[in-house]
């Protein structure tokens, strides 16, 4: 279900700009941007449920039907903060899908609490149920690891995988390590970004959340990303204190496959500046033979 990125809806409201470029990493040449300094309206977007083996699926979606398809994977257990991103991609002219997995923000209940590889199987069986093809599939956070194992097991089903602020770095995956390091994140993120948060991992419960967490620590992205043969951006803040430099510019070592920093961002960069992913997918994409 691709198509010709069409112009942005009429509920769309030019926020303030302060131009900005993207340092990459050595995979390739700049990419330009402009992202938003202000919040964006959610203005636009609506539910839609679908039946999958893991229970309804929730989906929040922006944009129309006959723009190029932009899919997102949220993090640990949280879609709210990227909402008014997907506002900003039907701005910037795609259709996006913000897909909540099971037991998390508005989708139903799984039978068990999942871990990391049960996701994608879940994001897979909505995918296949909404019919999306020729997406581009965009992980944030712990995102990005269930974006990359969907990629890997379909691959005719993405042309393009893209991991904002991606985890975990290897050096990070004990307990003490990856607390100590999301700890100084919340240092770095507007106070308001745990307001909305906090809700949903009360919703989520611990038994999930933990189960996630264990699963982050053991999956290996790298190794997930050898099966990849699509293009590949890796977008982190220049103040990930998760994500190093050395690991990402390792992520994108090989062909097609580039590099996008932001600088004087954190982890949550979309939550501060929504339209920073639509910009740098949209320069990226503009760059590439």
């Amino acid at each position: 279900m691709g198509g010709q990125r069409a112009s942005g809806s009429s509920s769309c409201r030019e926020p303030r700009r302060r131009a900005g470029r993207f340092p990459t990493g050595p995979a390739g040449a700049g990419f330009s941007a402009t992202p938003s300094a202000g919040g964006t309206s959610e203005e636009g977007m609506r539910p839609v449920w679908t039946s999958t083996p893991w229970g309804a699926t929730h989906a929040l979606t922006a944009g129309r039907p006959t723009a190029d398809h932009v899919v997102i994977i949220p993090g640990l257990g949280v879609s709210t903060y990227l909402r008014p991103t997907v506002q900003a991609f039907a701005c910037s002219g795609f259709r996006c899908w913000l897909v909540d997995p099971p037991g998390f923000g508005d989708s139903g209940d799984p039978p068990r609490p999942l871990g990391i590889g049960e996701i994608a199987e879940s994001i897979l069986a909505w995918l296949k149920q909404r019919r999306l093809t020729e997406i581009t599939l965009l992980g944030h956070s712990s995102g990005t690891q269930v974006a990359a194992r969907v990629v890997a097991a379909a691959p005719d089903q993405v042309v393009r995988l893209v991991l904002g602020s991606p985890t975990l770095d290897p050096r990070y995956r004990t307990w003490p390590r990856t607390l100590g390091r999301w700890l100084i994140d919340g240092t770095r993120e507007p106070r308001s970004l745990s307001s909305t948060q906090l809700p949903e991992w009360r919703r989520a419960g611990p038994r999930r959340l933990l189960q996630l967490f264990r699963s982050m620590k053991t999956d290996d992205l790298e190794q997930t990303l050898g099966a990849v043969r699509c293009p590949v951006l890796v977008i982190r803040g220049a103040r990930d204190p998760l994500c190093s430099a050395e690991w990402a510019i390792g992520l994108v070592a090989g062909p097609d496959r580039d590099l996008v920093e932001l600088p004087g961002l954190p982890h949550a960069f979309p939550y501060r500046v929504p339209h920073a992913l639509p910009g740098a997918i949209q320069s990226w994409i503009g760059v590439r033979p």
